[in-house]
Parts: structure tokens; C-alpha cells; sequence
């Protein structure tokens, strides 16, 4: 008995010893592994943040949208109750949601004729007001505010109204209706702002058609979704204009937007509309598989005699990782346009290739390539790089290359232009997360 006692104890004693050598062996994957959970708790942290504001925002249109439904007045309703209801009523109209965003570039360039070179300029300053004025109706007007350099010293600031408009999102039979200025439906890149964009630079087609500013006009336009058996998102339409100029006016010559002359080119006219003017877009989304989807559209604007005519394709691709922030897009237009006489087809494109790294990195290339307006035999290309730092969704940092050559332009002895940008971009309110999409 005591032989058999005494093997038990030899045999527990030596597991304990082995068990202790790796337990000391393990050690340091647990202090690898407390580190992994650490960092996933942080994570989770700051995913809980960013959904937790998310629900504040959504949470607060619910409340302003519910507010707007006043009451039926029932049988213990009496007189003395509804002067309240109707200051509720009104106290929403008077609260709408007000943002700020700012737009500051750092430019370095050759070209010694730009004024705004080697300078730190607010390049523009936008003022957002939007609010719901009726269950299913909204009005949304943004002002902005631009200075730039007419001399070494000497500064122009311009203040103009971008946006106006009422949105009617509920009519018969699916429709949507918008109604005062705002950026004319044409295109992938027209209708947004250009701190949406991805990158700083306007394309070269955009600049030579409508100037370094979006095309915006005073008008109509309504959408409809269609309706077809794939049970794909499609979507058409129809705007009815005043046709006024393109670009942003200035009081004097020296600044109007002639993006050609200002690198001493020959003198190249924007667009210019007859009379009224009208334009159609058709836009479909098509899924390809679980991962991505690809968008295809068609944009056409005409006035009434017509004496000009823009045709505009767009072809979006988008593929995303299972990783949240992950994806790569390719996107591409291109614009065929019949200016005054049929012997004017100016014409250019576009392709942009842009890699979302994760929630912080993003970088893309671009290309161009454009006729001019007044003689396209003559032609011009470019090719950008571009890097994108994302603290938030109000705040980005973004770096810029563009290398552009005049091509077929050898009477003009015009040198390649090589331009850096530093774009800085900060809003605050609830409707500067445009910013980071």
C-alpha cells in the first residue's frame, strides 16, 4: 500500500513540474493575445461612437419629421390647447440644421501668369441651410463665399447663391420633384460638390465646357423610378431651365472663369445657351454578385432653337471587401458636345481610379483628355495622382499631382504645366459628412 501511494505522489509531482515549464512557454502568447483583445475592445469603442452619432442624427430628423404631423383634434381637444400645437409647428420650421464648410488649398505650380500660386487660400467657404418645411418636403440653400488673388496683393472675393431649392419627395405614382437653382443633373461629378469629389483639380471636359465651377441654373426637374422585371435601380429625369451663363461672374475681365486663357492659350469660350434650356439623365445600377455593382448613365441637354447640344456617357464600377472602409472604384465619362454650328464638336473623357485602403487612406489616378471649344482641332491631356487622409467624416487632408501637356498646340509654344495642390477641408454641422463619401 504504501509502494502504490508513494507512485502516486512521484507521478503527480512530476506532471506539476512539466506543467509549469509550459506554462512558462505560453506566457508570452497570452500577453499576445491580451494585446489582440485590447486593440479589438478599442475598435469596438470607436465603431460604437461613430453609430452611436449616427442614431443622435437619425433620431433627430425622426423627431423633426414627427413633429411637423400635427394632432387630430379630438373630442378633449379644446381651444386653449392648440395655440401650443401650432407654436410646435412652427418652432420646427425655425430650427432647421445649419453647417459650415471650408475648402483651404495650397497651390505650387509653373506657370508664372497664376496669381494664386505659391499662396494659401480659402478657396471656398459654403454656408448649408436645410430643413424640413412640410411632412415629405424639404428646402435646402447653400451660399458660398470665394476669394482669389487678382495680383500679388490684390484679392476679389465672390458671394454667390449655389443653391436654392424646395424638394417635393412623395408624389403620385413614385415621382420627385425639386424646384429653384441648383447644380444641373448631368453627369456623375455636375450635381456634387466639389469638395465630394475625390479629387482637387476640376476635370479638363468639365473646365472647357462649363469653367471651374459647376453648371447650376433656375428651374424644374422631376425623377421617376422605372419600374422592369430585373428589379434593378433605375431612374429617369426631365429639367426644364432658364439657361443662364455658365461659370461664376466676376465684375472684371481679368477673373471670369476662361480656364484656357488664363495659361495664355488661345481664348476659348464656355458654354453659352440660346434660350431655355432642357436636360435628361437615365441612370441604372446593376448588382454583379454580393461584392459589387456597376452603374451606367446617359445625360442630354439641349435649348430650345437648339443651338447647342451636350451628350454626356458615365460607366461606374465598384467592388468591396468583406473589410469595412475597403473598396476600389473605376469611373469614367465622357461628353460629346454640338456648340452654336455643326462644325463645333468639341469633345473629351475621363477615367479615375480611386482604392479606399480603409477608413483613414485613399488614393487614386485620373486621366484626361479634351478638345477646345472654338477649335478642336487642337486638343489638351492630363494625368493626376492623388492621396486622401480621412481624420472624420468633417475633417480631410489631401495631396495632389497633376501633370497637364497642350498637346497638339506647337504654334502656341506652351510648355507643360506640372501643379501641386495641399487641400485641407473641414466642416462643422450635421450635413459636412458629404465630405468623406
Amino acid at each position: 500500500m504504501k509502494r502504490i501511494i508513494y507512485v502516486f505522489v512521484f507521478a503527480v509531482a512530476f506532471n506539476f513540474l512539466d506543467s509549469g515549464k509550459l506554462l512558462c512557454g505560453e506566457k508570452e502568447d497570452i500577453a499576445a493575445l491580451k494585446e489582440e483583445l485590447n486593440a479589438m475592445r478599442k475598435d469596438i469603442c470607436e465603431m460604437k461612437r461613430f453609430y452611436e452619432s449616427k442614431i443622435q442624427h437619425l433620431e433627430n430628423q425622426i423627431r423633426q419629421t414627427a413633429s411637423m404631423s400635427l394632432p387630430e383634434r379630438g373630442p378633449a381637444t379644446n381651444a386653449l390647447q392648440q395655440p401650443s400645437q401650432n407654436y410646435s409647428y412652427s418652432s420646427s420650421i425655425m430650427n432647421p440644421d445649419i453647417s459650415i464648410l471650408v475648402d483651404m488649398q495650397q497651390r505650387f505650380n509653373d506657370d508664372t501668369g497664376d496669381n494664386n500660386r505659391n499662396k494659401l487660400t480659402v478657396g471656398e467657404a459654403e454656408l448649408n441651410i436645410k430643413g424640413v418645411l412640410y411632412p415629405n418636403v424639404e428646402g435646402n440653400v447653400t451660399a458660398s463665399v470665394e476669394t482669389e488673388y487678382s495680383g500679388e496683393t490684390e484679392t476679389e472675393t465672390d458671394i454667390d447663391l449655389e443653391e436654392a431649392y424646395v424638394s417635393f419627395l412623395s408624389l403620385p405614382f413614385g415621382t420627385q420633384l425639386q424646384a429653384g437653382r441648383k447644380f444641373v443633373d448631368f453627369g456623375v461629378l455636375n450635381p456634387q460638390h466639389s469638395h465630394e469629389w475625390a479629387f482637387t483639380d476640376t476635370p479638363l471636359i468639365y473646365q472647357t465646357l462649363f469653367g471651374d465651377h459647376n453648371w447650376l441654373d433656375d428651374g424644374a426637374i422631376g425623377s421617376i423610378l422605372i419600374p422592369n422585371p430585373w428589379d434593378i435601380y433605375c431612374i429617369a429625369k426631365f429639367g426644364v431651365w432658364n439657361g443662364r451663363d455658365v461659370g461664376h461672374h466676376h465684375d472684371h475681365e481679368e477673373t471670369e472663369v476662361e480656364p484656357i486663357r488664363r495659361y495664355n492659350i488661345e481664348h476659348d469660350e464656355l458654354v453659352t445657351w440660346g434660350d431655355m434650356v432642357y436636360n435628361s439623365r437615365v441612370y441604372a445600377n446593376i448588382p454583379i454578385g454580393s461584392k459589387a455593382d456597376a452603374g451606367f448613365g446617359y445625360s442630354v441637354a439641349w435649348d430650345e432653337h437648339p443651338m447647342t447640344v451636350l451628350h454626356g456617357l458615365d460607366f461606374t464600377l465598384t467592388y468591396r471587401w468583406i473589410e469595412k472602409y475597403r473598396w476600389v472604384k473605376w469611373q469614367s465619362e465622357y461628353i460629346y458636345a454640338q456648340l452654336q454650328e455643326p462644325d463645333r464638336t468639341p469633345q473629351g473623357a475621363y477615367s479615375l481610379l480611386e482604392y479606399s485602403i480603409n477608413k483613414n487612406w485613399r488614393i487614386g489616378t485620373r486621366w484626361d483628355i479634351s478638345e477646345y471649344n472654338e477649335n478642336e482641332r487642337f486638343s489638351q491631356w492630363a494625368n493626376s495622382y492623388f492621396l486622401t487622409y480621412l481624420f472624420n467624416e468633417s475633417l480631410y487632408l489631401r495631396a495632389t499631382y497633376r501633370y497637364r501637356d497642350f498637346a497638339d498646340m506647337p504654334d502656341m509654344h506652351q510648355e507643360p504645366e506640372n501643379s501641386i495642390w495641399f487641400q485641407l477641408v473641414w466642416g462643422l454641422g450635421p450635413h459636412t459628412h458629404g465630405i468623406s463619401e
